[in-house]
């Protein structure tokens, strides 16, 4: 009868609802926001655009090929692991960058029209630059990973690619590298509201 952040209450328990909440609703209902948030996590993970890392350096890799319906948004995992269509051979025209990051650059899209921002920023450059060369992004980023983990593949995946840009988006996985005293994410108890440096 009552929609809650993504958790419809109902006489059979819980459902699955809207696939999003606002920060309003989040603070006003913060259990019903963490079950939510908990099944997001989870059922994301186990979307079959994942695959076991097998160097074993990872927590897990995109899955090459793989293709993932997520609530509404519909996820391609290219033939070389990165999230998007199929990346052209490097032409001496073309101007390529690759983004890397983690859900932040990868982009946890729910809606069929919402874009990840590395798809966003290549439909800005092409309606609203007059570019000599064609520019093309890839988009590099994967959910959970750290700075550490990225900088680990850049020889082996992002070098070869041959970017004349490489722009990283860390959010909150890669602040622990710069700033040692943040708070934790998740509270549990306590107040809502922490201030942070």
């Amino acid at each position: 009868d009552l929609v809650w952040y993504g958790v419809e209450k109902s006489r059979g328990g819980e459902e699955p609802g809207r696939p999003f909440t606002s920060y309003e609703q989040a603070t006003e209902r913060p259990a019903a926001f963490r079950r939510w948030w908990g099944r997001h996590v989870k059922g994301f993970l186990q979307l079959p655009i994942f695959m076991k890392d097998p160097l074993g350096q990872n927590p897990f890799v995109l899955r090459p090929g793989g293709r993932a319906r997520y609530y509404d948004s519909e996820i391609q995992i290219n033939s070389l692991g990165f999230r998007g269509p199929e990346i052209a051979a490097r032409t001496r025209d073309d101007f390529r960058i690759v983004t890397i990051g983690e859900s932040t650059t990868f982009g946890l899209t729910m809606l069929s029209e919402d874009r990840p921002w590395p798809r966003v920023l290549e439909g800005l450059i092409e309606a609203r630059l007059d570019c000599r060369r064609p520019v093309t992004i890839v988009n590099a980023g994967v959910p959970a990973w750290t700075l550490s983990n990225q900088i680990g593949r850049l020889d082996r995946e992002i070098e070869p690619l041959e970017p004349d840009w490489i722009v990283s988006y860390h959010g909150y996985n890669g602040f622990h590298y710069f700033v040692r005293n943040l708070p934790e994410v998740v509270v549990t108890r306590g107040e809502l509201v922490v201030e942070r440096p």
